[in-house]
């Protein structure tokens, strides 16, 4: 688990910015994992129609459930965003998650990873203030 945290934080950083106008934009974002079992609770609330406070209960709900740190990187360009996406969801989906953000909605998403297969990690992003 610490080994890939140091890495999506590097990927974070380091990708190249592609779109003016997600550049234009800022956005934090925070990242940590859940069980299996964790995020078979949580997953079933997980839609693109939840109100701002649904949405914020399920990252508090990640939150509180997290194995180990939680990672919080703040200042990243919607490009960076789509570039850490992309490839691990649907195209339609990827330019789902980025209209919501280009409207000023957080989302949260949730990926398989290699550090545990018994281990989801959860993304939450939101506008920078």
């Amino acid at each position: 688990m610490k080994k890939i945290l140091p890495l999506l934080l590097l990927i974070l950083l380091g990708f190249s910015t592609s779109c003016k106008k997600e550049e234009k934009m800022l956005f934090d974002v925070q990242v940590g994992f859940i069980s299996n079992s964790d995020y078979n609770l949580i997953y079933p609330y997980v839609s693109f129609d939840l109100t701002y406070y649904e949405l914020l209960s399920i990252k508090n709900r990640c939150v509180n459930k997290s194995i180990g740190d939680i990672k919080t990187e703040y200042g990243l360009t919607g490009a960076e965003i789509r570039e850490i996406i992309h490839g691990k969801m649907t195209s339609r989906e990827e330019n789902l998650c980025m209209k919501s953000l280009k409207k000023g909605n957080p989302i949260i998403l949730f990926f398989n990873t290699t550090v545990s297969s018994s281990q989801k990690l959860w993304m939450y992003v939101d506008k920078s203030f």
